[in-house]
């Protein structure tokens, strides 16, 4: 299932910290999983043409209006090249890549699916979470 990296617990803050490697068949490293004050996080390793590129998340960012509430907004920003969405009225939340176009939160279980016109700008922004699919288009208006 996995390597462990370290013999023994690492100290940290007082907290034990564990992480393992996560092979295939092959000896590859497919991902990495993250032990620590009893919670367990996987991360799959990203092929290169998973990454989004700057130019890619630049794109990205902005103000995006929902389909069903128009009250509703949705603002993916961008911080230390890191990318965050945020809904009207909550916290905004990292937002990690699945694919150039897709995201994941990791503090939820939602996924962001970016759709781009016949241009190649993006034009709207899909949400996946709990068996609902929600659009929200962007607005041109920049942050």
């Amino acid at each position: 299932q996995g390597v462990t990296v370290f013999d023994r617990p690492l100290l940290h803050f007082w907290n034990a910290l564990y992480i393992q490697f996560k092979r295939d068949s092959k000896g590859d490293v497919t991902a990495i999983q993250h032990f620590q004050n009893g919670h367990v996080t996987w991360a799959p390793r990203l092929n290169s043409n998973d990454i989004p590129s700057q130019s890619d998340t630049d794109s990205l960012i902005g103000i995006y209006k929902c389909q069903a509430a128009p009250d509703v907004i949705m603002t993916i920003s961008s911080e230390k090249n890191l990318l965050f969405a945020q809904l009207s009225g909550q916290s905004k939340f990292k937002i990690y890549p699945l694919g150039p176009l897709e995201f994941e939160f990791h503090v939820v279980k939602a996924r962001l699916v970016f759709s781009k016109n016949s241009d190649g700008k993006i034009e709207k922004v899909t949400l996946f979470q709990n068996g609902k699919i929600i659009e929200w288009i962007k607005n041109e208006k920049k942050l």
